[in-house]
């Protein structure tokens, strides 16, 4: 059989980050963009905040490398002077950092989606075609809202989630953008940054109560919190709750009750870790209530302690929340075996692409045959709508390949092979987040 071109299947985008760049208005807590509906650049975006983002940008730097240095070899104070200064250069002044990181998934993803979006590869275009490329990312982010619609359009995007702080919900940049954004964007609500609020003083957490009009100091206060902040993000097209505590400690979130929590002060470790299972287990009721899906970051950071076996006591206790485990690397054989084994786990390939496409291959060799199909999504967890264009294209050529060998090696059609990425991509997510249609091939 040949490869299954699968091109055009719609992609549903369950968690993305666009718009985590440095060209917005900084806000304290975290990226603006998950922070203030609307969200719109300060200044010009060029190619060189595209290619430096938080994660390949991150790469780069934790490594060891220094950009910047190389840049005042070139005579510019930074790799940004570069792109304001001399845009036709960038890729120039980038070369002796990309002979040791261009292999990177980081940067073949927003490598492979520049090029699908603007017809360029950064790697071999002349400095003419790097400048006039430079010229229509900055008219793009000009209207950045618009510029996602068609960039979902062009690389057959059906839907996209954001991962948003509960300040999302109360704050907007604009009428205007925000109205823009939210057209386009469903939200997932985050309840992390509900876990770091048991401090004497927290800013956030205050602001919320003043929007809210609840201060939470203990259970009852704290239950009416929540529920006002729930309620709230259900007028921003929210689709569940997200939480990334795996980047910072084990997830085994014990049922507590409320006598054993205290809700603020000066908290010993262990008291921290009582607050956080509270919080976890009070969210997951409230999305239980509504039908919500948990998103779960798993692995990739603080390793062990990401692995996600523990969230399998989770799963027991709130069979009406489906827990999607996100990222999965190097635990693909864990999730593998929570999706099988749990009626209400699932998995999201995301951001196994950004990190090695050899990990995406990896997976589906171990899952295709063993997790049941209705379990296994695809996302990008991408900070530009260009590095997840390119995590698509990635995507979708790891994934034809692997159902072309499924169809040679079993004898399946054409059709059936179709209809198993149509719902990988796709329609898994629809029936996880109730947003849009299931598309049948």
């Amino acid at each position: 059989m040949n490869k299954l071109d699968i091109s055009r299947i719609p992609n549903f985008c369950a968690h993305e980050h666009w718009g985590s760049i440095t060209v917005f208005d900084q806000t304290e807590g975290g990226f603006p963009a998950d922070i203030v509906r609307g969200m719109l650049p300060n200044q010009p975006v060029h190619l060189m905040h595209l290619i430096l983002d938080a994660y390949f940008g991150g790469f780069v730097w934790s490594s060891g490398s220094e950009p910047n240095l190389v840049a005042k070899t070139f005579g510019f104070d930074n790799v940004l002077e570069v792109a304001s200064k001399a845009p036709a250069r960038q890729m120039e002044v980038l070369q002796p950092v990309l002979r040791y990181h261009r292999l990177q998934g980081a940067f073949q993803c927003t490598r492979l989606g520049i090029q699908r979006l603007y017809g360029v590869d950064i790697e071999h275009a002349k400095p003419e075609q790097i400048e006039k490329l430079d010229e229509q990312i900055g008219r793009n982010y000009l209207q950045i809202f618009g510029w996602y619609a068609q960039a979902m359009k062009k690389a057959s995007f059906s839907h996209l989630i954001r991962p948003v702080h509960p300040d999302f919900y109360y704050k907007q940049h604009t009428v205007e953008s925000a109205t823009a954004e939210m057209a386009i964007t469903n939200t997932i609500l985050r309840i992390d940054p509900f876990c770091e609020m048991w401090k004497t003083n927290d800013k956030s957490r205050d602001w919320l109560a003043a929007q809210t009009g609840v201060d939470p100091a203990d259970a009852a206060s704290w239950q009416a919190f929540l529920q006002s902040i729930f309620q709230q993000s259900t007028k921003f097209r929210n689709t569940g709750i997200k939480q990334l505590q795996a980047y910072t400690r084990d997830l085994d979130f014990e049922a507590v009750s409320d006598a054993e929590v205290k809700f603020r002060g000066e908290l010993s470790p262990t008291e921290v870790r009582t607050f956080q299972n509270w919080i976890v287990n009070e969210c997951c009721k409230l999305a239980s209530e509504r039908g919500w899906p948990l998103q779960c970051h798993t692995g990739t950071h603080n390793m062990p302690q990401s692995n996600p076996l523990p969230l399998k006591n989770l799963a027991a206790r709130y069979p009406k929340v489906t827990i999607v485990m996100l990222h999965n690397w190097p635990f693909q054989n864990e999730c593998g075996y929570l999706a099988q084994t749990t009626p209400n786990m699932a998995i999201d390939t995301c951001w196994q692409p950004g990190l090695n496409p050899g990990f995406l291959q990896e997976s589906f060799q171990k899952w295709l045959n063993y997790v049941p199909l209705h379990k296994l999504m695809c996302s990008h967890d991408s900070t530009t709508v260009e590095m997840a264009v390119g995590s698509g294209v990635i995507t979708r050529n790891i994934l034809g390949e692997a159902l072309s060998q499924q169809a040679s090696q079993l004898g399946y059609s054409h059709q059936q092979m179709l209809q198993a990425a149509a719902d990988m991509l796709h329609n898994n997510a629809v029936r996880i987040y109730r947003v849009g249609e299931e598309y049948i091939v």
